[in-house]
């Protein structure tokens, strides 16, 4: 017997010990609670058990034939299988949908019933998962000393929330979102958590929370969604069902979108005290660069998008001004302030002086059909964009001062048609770009397409700026934005580029793609004696 093996059999025979002592412990139930036997005759079907609704039972039934047990529902139909198909004796366990609930019976013989143990609602205490937050853990010992809710919740939010608190670590803290008044449920959607975060019930009460151990840098936006629907249906159905009920956080003062009141289009944001140097511009910043739009219609893929100009005011050094092509125009202008937030970099002298090109991608099919590895949207952006604003400018750019940049599917394209097109785009901004993407159907799972294209091909003339969030690693395991983003850097390093790499302690956020177009322009163009 090798040694897996036989550790595997002593947890298998563990396990078993522990079971038979767990039955034998249930089966002589509470000391301070008595056994109920219920008999069932061969004539009858029905038993009502004597519980109130909520109550949790654990019980066994025996009998000297084959017989099934099942829990009805109001019209006397089996709604659940306790027992099924069983000669002698069966465990079985509920919790009581109802006011005396009803067994269903099939049996030729006598059936003994034993209540084993009964646990009303309103004595039951629930487990909690280890409670790391201090302030979370105060509130559940207030409530074991019988303090009311609305006290406990009060002093839990005093300070405000979520709650920020020392860790272990002295680059770490304990974040924690709370809520109240959910009554089955409560996620957490957006970062830190790699997936949705579910929240735990504290006690028996409608306060909810969940922390996390984050980075003293981190900087997070999430929403809070109460009471998600619960249904059958596919994985993606159920995901998505969050939406129907996502809203800022209420008692989070600080949000995107100050001049929405709908708490459903806003995204509550969380900065620690560390986090990214240059501090995002707020939302209230005004604009003094100047600003026009037009509508450009491609003969190459046969489409129209809205294109915005902005040109910023000069700063120390005017000669320097830089083209910067972004993705997603729409949504970094409204999720964010993206053209104040770079204003005051210029004004500030963190970087030069920019044009910027913002780029519709329409919607999210034509997005995801144009983005990636479209060669059509490469000739559209080299020879009608680029024409057009330069019509409209008179500014000339080089190579040398031109950026593409973008984020997600946007960040993928930005390093993408740079790779195809360098002679026009010498930089690239590649914010969480989705380098699990592959061109080819059934592309292995363990490989990067991208990365694998780069080994193969020639160097190209392009200088590449990627950032990646921490909290974007993979919730399965399998290749995500930040494992493919670090294996991209490395390949691209072997193969001589120049490429600046920066991980955020942030999420696919567009609050963390603000400040990494700044990082971005200060890496690749670093004549600030502020750039960090």
């Amino acid at each position: 017997m090798n040694i897996q093996h036989a550790v595997f059999r002593t947890a298998i025979l563990l396990c078993l010990c522990i079971s038979s002592s767990l039955f034998a412990a249930i089966s002589k139930g509470p000391v301070s609670q008595q056994k109920t036997q219920l008999s069932l005759p061969p004539h009858q079907t029905t038993l009502s058990l004597p519980v109130s609704k909520g109550t949790y039972v654990a019980g066994q039934a025996t009998s000297p034939g084959e017989f099934s047990l099942c829990l009805a529902d109001d019209k006397l139909h089996c709604a659940r299988q306790l027992v099924s198909s069983h000669t002698g004796t069966a465990w079985f366990y509920l919790v009581a949908p109802v006011d005396s609930p009803v067994l269903l019976a099939q049996t030729k013989q006598h059936i003994q019933i034993t209540l084993l143990k009964q646990v009303p609602r309103n004595q039951q205490t629930f487990n909690q998962p280890d409670i790391s937050s201090p302030a979370v853990l105060n509130a559940l010992r207030a409530l074991q000393q019988q303090k009311d809710t609305d006290t406990v919740w009060q002093t839990l939010i005093e300070n405000g929330a979520p709650l920020i608190e020392p860790s272990s670590k002295a680059d770490e803290y304990l974040l924690t979102f709370l809520h109240r008044g959910a009554k089955h449920n409560a996620l957490i959607f957006g970062a830190p958590d790699r997936d949705h975060g579910w929240m735990a019930r504290l006690g028996n009460t409608d306060i909810w929370y969940k922390t996390y151990v984050v980075p003293d840098t981190t900087v997070v936006s999430y929403q809070i969604a109460p009471d998600v629907p619960r249904f059958e249906g596919s994985p993606f159905e159920q995901r998505v069902a969050l939406k129907a009920t996502a809203r800022r956080d209420p008692l989070n003062p600080h949000t995107t979108k100050p001049d929405t009141t709908d708490p459903y289009m806003q995204l509550s944001v969380v900065t620690l005290p560390n986090a990214a140097p240059y501090k995002a511009c707020d939302n209230d910043c005004k604009l003094t660069g100047t600003s026009q739009t037009f509508t450009l219609y491609s003969q190459r893929l046969n489409n129209h998008r809205q294109i915005s100009l902005y040109t910023s005011p000069d700063n120390q050094h005017p000669a320097d001004r830089l083209q910067l092509l972004l993705f997603d125009g729409v949504q970094f202008t409204t999720e964010i302030n993206v053209l104040a937030t770079l204003e005051q970099a210029v004004i500030n002298n963190r970087i030069p002086a920019v044009d910027v090109v913002l780029i519709d991608t329409l919607d999210n099919a034509t997005r995801g059909q144009e983005l990636p590895d479209n060669s059509l949207f490469t000739q559209m952006l080299v020879e009608e964009i680029l024409p057009e604003v330069y019509r409209l400018t008179g500014r000339a750019f080089t190579a040398e001062q031109r950026i593409l940049a973008g984020s997600s599917y946007g960040g993928l394209g930005a390093f993408n048609h740079a790779f195809k097109a360098s002679e026009t785009f010498g930089n690239a901004i590649v914010m969480s770009g989705s380098f699990w993407w592959a061109a080819e159907p059934g592309y292995p799972s363990d490989r990067y397409f991208v990365s694998e294209r780069v080994m193969a091909s020639a160097p190209q003339k392009v200088r590449y700026a990627m950032t990646a969030g921490l909290f974007e690693s993979s919730p399965t395991g399998k290749k995500g934005i930040l494992s493919g983003s670090r294996h991209l850097r490395d390949i691209l390093k072997v193969k001589g580029y120049e490429v600046h790499y920066k991980e955020y302690a942030g999420g696919h956020d567009y609050v963390i793609w603000e400040r990494a177009l700044v990082w971005g322009i200060e890496a690749l163009f670093p004549y600030s004696s502020h750039h960090q």
